[in-house]
């Protein structure tokens, strides 16, 4: 923490903690971030949702779904209010550990709470799903997606048909890539080897 302490003797203020969480972010240095992070929570600095968020997105780029939910928690537990990028960045992390109970279980806390939801909100989970052969759950999140204002993309589209595919529903999977075409969603090539796969 030394050279830490010499850079900034009089503290350090959000923004600057968020450019340099943010930097080792980028080059995926977890170490590093987290002992910043730990550097600031000793110092008893100001450890905002950027800041969280910021080691969290870490967490998930070096596959460390484990640590990511382990700030998530530590942050709901400091009362520091959530943000959507930050729910997404849990979810995300337990889509990338193929925990598609966590990442349910994560996606309902977002649905009942005041945060707004986006496209990775409702893919994460969908993924996770795709991953964990559950695909009447994807298809659920899918349902849920309809509902709220938030539109389809390709990655919804792909994730749902391959999870369709890998259960069984090849049916159902030929409808959902054809429902993707009619709503002018574009396609790739997953897209169409995910429907291929399924027949």
């Amino acid at each position: 923490f030394a050279a830490l302490d010499q850079a900034f003797p009089d503290g350090i203020d959000a923004r600057a903690s968020t450019h340099i969480l943010s930097g080792f972010a980028k080059q995926q240095a977890l170490q590093m971030t987290c002992l910043t992070f730990s550097w600031h929570a000793m110092n008893k600095y100001p450890l905002g949702c950027s800041q969280y968020t910021a080691v969290m997105g870490t967490c998930v780029k070096t596959r460390m779904w484990t640590h990511a939910l382990r700030f998530f928690g530590a942050m709901a537990e400091s009362n520091v209010e959530l943000h959507t990028i930050t729910c997404n960045t849990a979810i995300s992390a337990c889509e990338k550990g193929c925990q598609w109970q966590k990442a349910l279980k994560l996606f309902s806390m977002t649905a009942q709470s005041q945060v707004e939801s986006s496209r990775v909100t409702f893919n994460a989970p969908i993924s996770a799903c795709e991953k964990g052969g559950r695909w009447k759950k994807a298809l659920q999140c899918c349902s849920a997606m309809a509902r709220s204002d938030v539109e389809r993309d390709v990655i919804t589209s792909n994730a749902t048909t391959s999870a369709c595919g890998r259960g069984g529903q090849w049916e159902k999977a030929i409808q959902l890539f054809s429902m993707g075409a009619e709503s002018q969603v574009e396609s790739d090539t997953i897209s169409f080897n995910a429907a291929i796969s399924a027949c």
